[in-house]
């Protein structure tokens, strides 16, 4: 029975350790994207951590922070699209070197 709990313990422990996220290589960098009109969904890509970010969803009028990979420069190198139907016609905004706390104007 001792032994059945110690061997329990250690693989806990080594399953908790594979399940550990990997740190980032550089610093996240956080940024604003601003909507100048009424409310959209944008989705949000990282070129540093190759990674999609979701669903970002802008108020209008208002600044949302967004906070993604930071190169070894400390900015970000992302691209965003509208979200939902608009998004098969529209092509990728590139917004490559994003600086912390940046406004990016997104209309």
């Amino acid at each position: 029975m001792v032994f059945t709990r110690f061997g329990l313990v250690v693989i806990c422990v080594v399953l908790q350790g594979c399940a550990a996220s990997q740190a980032p290589l550089y610093d996240p960098v956080t940024w604003y994207a601003v909507n100048s009109g009424s409310r959209l969904t944008i989705v949000v890509y990282d070129n540093v951590c190759k990674r999609r970010h979701g669903n970002v969803r802008l108020s209008g009028r208002r600044e949302t922070a967004v906070t993604t990979c930071g190169d070894s420069e400390g900015r970000a190198n992302v691209r965003y699209q509208l979200e939902g139907y608009m998004a098969s016609a529209g092509d990728w905004v590139e917004r490559s070197r994003v600086t912390q706390n940046q406004r990016i104007y997104v209309q």
